[in-house]
């Protein structure tokens, strides 16, 4: 038996072209052209998955999702957004309202669509073709104060992630606003950043270019999209289109590791509430972790759920500071991994344009830092929640 998939789509050129991509891939569709026409389809025929444009001639598209959660009959199906809507606030609110995953309408958005449908259907459907690969895992580094290694920690964890298993592609985003530091760091230089990514008109932007442009770092083992050199640069990022950028890298690497620092925006919530895994760094000492502490709790207010959490005791100071329990009753969560204080190795390894393992092997931080990495590689995998297709 083929996965049921219901399409609310009102432009019949589109509503074709999909019906046509989706069937290729063994599903049944059903299509209705309005929110009401697909509310009764979805409680009649209670379809598998849901595929609906947000811009519906009748109803609001985030009214007709919280209808069909409030429903018994569809409050347990897949939907997608597979819509127009771009900017960051739009995927928060759909988000909230219950969507399952967010596609924006753009050059690589069916072979996004049907990759997420992949991860949620029946094991009947019969796929044509190669195996669908699915999104690539996105793990922001965040931290709630300035200068406690945040980045050095998100390159040097990325870097063992990407030796970890070499066959498996990484891509590390600079997202620290107004100035980041990761291309500084790793040595790269490129004309293609963060912002040039964004000002791309949707449809430009694809997994070929993006292979094509983003420059590789060698010795870190992964590719490199670099953040803004300056704030006048950083004015320019268009916020509407990061989350399309951040779907399209999704698409063309296993692992999106992206650097936010300390810019706890409406921007990084974005990429926070869709994160397969987030790494909170905290410096051991009462201020940080306090301050880490309600960053922890704002991101539970947000609906972030603490298992997707991976909070880092970085000593980057080398003074006396907390440890064990009262770090930990402070942060108010167990702290999952600790790096040891190197003095200052960490920035002669940055200084270099190296990961620390290739400067100072026999640091016991890197050992450390392996550690985090197989970490959160296990802490990305995939996890099936009851009452949901695995």
């Amino acid at each position: 038996m083929s996965s049921q998939v219901l399409l609310i789509e009102p432009d019949r050129k589109t509503a074709t072209f999909l019906t046509r991509a989706i069937s290729e891939r063994g599903y049944e569709v059903t299509v209705s052209d309005t929110g009401k026409e697909g509310l009764i389809a979805a409680w009649r025929d209670q379809p598998d998955i849901i595929v609906l444009e947000l811009e519906l001639p009748d109803l609001d598209g985030l009214e007709v999702v919280r209808r069909l959660r409030k429903e018994s009959r569809t409050e347990r199906k897949t939907i997608i957004a597979m819509t127009q809507r771009s900017k960051p606030e739009e995927t928060l609110a759909g988000l909230d309202v219950g969507l399952d995953y967010y596609v924006v309408k753009q050059a690589d958005a069916v072979e996004v669509l049907l990759r997420l449908m992949a991860r949620s259907a029946l094991p009947e459907v019969v796929h044509h073709g190669e195996p669908e690969k699915p999104l690539g895992a996105l793990i922001p580094f965040v931290s709630a104060k300035g200068g406690v290694g945040t980045t050095s920690v998100c390159l040097n964890v990325a870097c063992h992630i990407a030796r970890a298993d070499p066959e498996k592609s990484v891509v590390v985003v600079d997202l620290v606003l107004p100035i980041g530091n990761v291309a500084q760091i790793t040595g790269v230089k490129t004309q293609t950043d963060i912002v040039s990514l964004t000002e791309l008109e949707p449809m430009e932007l694809s997994v070929e270019l993006l292979r094509r442009e983003l420059p590789q770092a060698p010795a870190w083992g992964f590719t490199v999209v670099p953040g803004c050199k300056d704030p006048a640069q950083a004015m320019r990022l268009q916020a509407q289109r990061l989350g399309p950028a951040i779907q399209t890298l999704r698409a063309a690497y296993d692992m999106v590791i992206i650097d936010i620092g300390r810019n706890i925006s409406r921007l990084a919530m974005m990429v926070l509430s869709q994160a397969t895994s987030v790494a909170v760094v905290v410096s051991p000492d009462p201020t940080s972790a306090a301050n880490s502490r309600a960053i922890l709790q704002y991101m539970q207010s947000e609906a972030i759920l603490g298992e997707r959490i991976f909070v880092i005791s970085n000593r980057a100071l080398g003074v006396e500071d907390l440890t064990g329990p009262p770090l930990e009753a402070i942060v108010g969560r167990p702290v999952d991994r600790g790096i040891p204080n190197i003095g200052k190795n960490f920035n002669l390894a940055n200084n270099l344009h190296a990961p620390l393992h290739m400067r100072f092997p026999d640091e016991a931080a890197v050992d450390a830092l392996k550690d985090i990495a197989d970490g959160i590689i296990e802490k990305s995998k995939p996890r099936v929640v009851p009452g949901q297709h695995a």
